[in-house]
């Protein structure tokens, strides 16, 4: 009889032991399924932005695109208007300094043929004698 309990002892501990080990799956097989639908719904919902926004995301991009190649292009050619503005400018600068320097010898031989001070007021000529003057053109 000794034995007898000793088995259903032992029977009833290995119940309890398999019992135990079948929550535990239960309980794994929940999160399992748990963790399917999750992965279901994140395959769905992705399914569905392929069917309906990813075309229209698709078609943005596109536009996107050539906006973005039209702008490019735009400032590739403003580049090269600002360079061909900048040489003109510099050329107009340049041009300018000439021209001061011209105008500046202009006026200082107008002003030496005019007999003005180049500083606005009239150079001291020593006075000449009539006659003096035309004796040196006879000359």
């Amino acid at each position: 009889e000794m034995d007898r309990e000793r088995i259903i002892a032992a029977h009833e501990d290995e119940i309890e032991e398999v019992m135990a080990q079948r929550d535990r799956a239960t309980g794994e097989l929940a999160q399992l399924e748990e963790k399917l639908n999750d992965l279901q719904y994140a395959f769905d919902q992705s399914e569905a932005f392929k069917l309906n926004e990813y075309p229209v995301l698709t078609h943005e991009n596109a536009i996107l695109q050539k906006k973005c190649t039209i702008l490019k292009q735009r400032c590739h050619e403003l580049t090269e208007k600002t360079m061909t503005w900048e040489e003109a400018y510099k050329q107009q600068g340049n041009d300018l300094v000439q021209h001061s320097i011209e105008i500046s010898r202009l006026k200082s031989q107008l002003l030496a043929a005019t007999g003005q001070h180049p500083t606005g007021g009239y150079r001291y000529q020593t006075p000449q004698v009539r006659g003096q003057n035309r004796s040196a053109e006879t000359m």
